[in-house]
């Protein structure tokens, strides 16, 4: 009755969707700066007083590459580093929120990239703080953390 039953998955897992983010958020910030001043309300949505959606996808390309980064050292990094990180992706998906919500109301391939890296990073943020993996295939370590 006590037994863990949540499912685990491998590094492999985690860090795929952390690449899935990291390529969308990308392309996403690509579009950002290549767009025309005038086009870029009409992809992105108005931005937030004081802040531009190109510093936060910079943000949260950074903080998914930090979650990357500490997924592959989970044994080795304490699960205050893990969660703080985790806590700072979660607020940086939802400050890019607004974008990914103009799928609703004027589809853009802008919003979908954002839209695809938020889901990402949902994902990659989870099994960062997580950090019990099962153990990959070939090799003779059990759990890496």
């Amino acid at each position: 009755m006590g037994k863990d039953t949540a499912a685990r998955h491998t590094k492999r897992y985690y860090l795929a969707f952390c690449t899935v983010a990291e390529v969308a958020l990308g392309a996403a910030l690509f579009a950002w700066v290549t767009s025309p001043g005038a086009r870029r309300p009409e992809d992105f949505g108005t931005e937030m007083p004081g802040v531009s959606w190109g510093l936060l996808l910079v943000t949260a390309i950074v903080i998914t590459a930090t979650a990357g980064g500490l997924t592959v050292l989970a044994s080795a990094v304490p699960p205050a580093l893990r969660w703080t990180v985790g806590l700072a992706g979660a607020a940086s998906a939802g400050a890019l929120a607004p974008v990914a919500l103009q799928l609703m109301v004027r589809p853009s391939s802008a919003a979908l990239l954002v839209a695809v890296g938020m889901a990402g990073m949902g994902v990659s943020m989870t099994g960062m703080v997580r950090a019990r993996f099962l153990r990959e295939p070939g090799t003779p370590a059990g759990r890496s953390a």
